[in-house]
């Protein structure tokens, strides 16, 4: 069993490099993302929380920014959540802010999870502390399919793709956000994943998005 779940993950990552190497690839280097989450449990089936997050992009030369994030988690039935959420972005150069709402489904077998999740969100571009644009610059449609199969007590391996559908407008392929990645849990708190995103583009460019990151992240229960 454990041999057919890496065949299955071999599979994928050949197809998926397949279709990056069939378009034309941009390069974005190395990226790193850092991220510190506090979550609060209101009950057995509601909870809150709050992430502050940074990144760098251009082998860690070029700093993005800071993002914040609220939101509130509900568990309606085992294994599927609801999660609105409200998220702050700034730099030096621009400032927006997003809000939207989310719907998770794990189901776990064994070494296994198979996760949908499903998102709506509006990004309000422009927006500077005390003169906030109300009006919807982005509005998105989100569709996630991801496989993690753990390898070890400590270590997961994970693929993952997300559709984004720009509804602004009228209803169009975005992009394609395509993840192949290693996480490894030091402690229940404390992670750090190795990811490879290929992006293909297809909205207002032709071209595939290639990216090499690490993530880090330390999550607090009060």
């Amino acid at each position: 069993m454990v041999m057919k779940n890496r065949y299955v993950l071999i599979a994928l990552s050949l197809f998926w490099t397949w279709v990056a190497i069939g378009q034309s690839t941009k390069s974005d280097d190395f990226r790193l993302r850092t991220d510190v989450t506090v979550k609060h449990d209101l009950s057995k089936k509601w909870s809150i929380s709050g992430q502050f997050q940074t990144r760098w992009y251009d082998n860690l030369d070029d700093f993005k920014g800071f993002y914040y994030t609220l939101g509130c988690a509900y568990e309606p039935i085992p294994n599927l959540t609801i999660k609105p959420e409200i998220r702050l972005f700034t730099s030096s150069s621009i400032d927006y802010l997003r809000w939207g709402i989310f719907a998770d489904y794990k189901h776990k077998i064994a070494k296994n999870s198979l996760s949908l999740r499903l998102g709506y969100t509006e990004e309000l571009d422009g927006v500077v502390w005390g003169d906030f644009d109300l009006e919807s610059n982005q509005i998105m449609g989100r569709g996630k399919l991801e496989y993690q199969h753990r390898l070890t007590k400590k270590l997961f391996g994970t693929v993952s793709s997300e559709l984004f559908f720009e509804l602004t407008d009228k209803i169009e392929l975005s992009r394609i956000r395509n993840f192949l990645g290693c996480e490894y849990k030091f402690t229940k708190k404390i992670s750090a994943e190795i990811l490879w995103m290929f992006q293909p583009q297809y909205k207002n460019s032709s071209h595939t998005h290639n990216i090499f990151a690490l993530q880090t992240g330390i999550t607090f229960k009060i």
